[in-house]
């Protein structure tokens, strides 16, 4: 939906002039996508711990790396498209 604060370092580090010129779409996806990652990442470890299962570690270890991996890509995706 776009709406509210921007939690995106892009966005946090820009000036005003910046953050009025700037196409957010992006971002708040980024956003969104980078947070679900860490959720899934975080229930997982957290069932992990909760049932001492820890099979489930590596997954859940699996997800943030991925989480961490997608965040700089896709700033850098978003950054090569803006200029």
């Amino acid at each position: 939906m776009e709406k509210g604060f921007c939690f995106n370092d892009e966005y946090l580090y820009a000036s005003k002039e910046e953050r009025k010129k700037m196409d957010m779409g992006p971002y708040y996806r980024q956003s969104a996508i980078v947070f679900l990652l860490l959720f899934f990442s975080f229930g997982i470890v957290g069932i992990s711990a909760a049932f001492h299962i820890k099979w489930l570690l590596l997954p859940g270890i699996i997800v943030i790396v991925l989480a961490i991996t997608y965040a700089f890509v896709s700033s850098t995706r978003i950054n090569k498209f803006e200029t």
